[in-house]
């Protein structure tokens, strides 16, 4: 036996831990499993759509300089108003 599973099943399995706390790290790792299946998915499908589009000839939408140039200028003014509310709050 691997270690790994060593210490898994000696963790999900021991006689001295409540079953509460089983149950919570039963369900953490079911959470955790079901958050890497999402993202492997969301990745696989990513990755089909690009091939997708490159194959079919769809140009891809780009933003000229001033429009990136504009937004940039916005999160600026932003961040400086919010800097300046969060000194004058202190």
């Amino acid at each position: 036996m691997r270690f790994e599973w060593f210490v898994a099943r000696r963790s999900l399995r021991s006689p001295c831990r409540p079953a509460v706390l089983r149950l919570a790290t039963l369900f953490s790792i079911m959470g955790v499993a079901a958050g890497v299946a999402t993202l492997v998915i969301a990745l696989s499908m990513n990755t089909g759509f690009r091939k997708t589009l490159g194959r079919t000839g769809v140009p891809r939408i780009r933003t000229s300089t001033r429009v990136s140039c504009a937004l940039a200028a916005v999160q600026i003014r932003c961040y400086l108003f919010m800097a300046e509310k969060f000194t004058n709050a202190i």
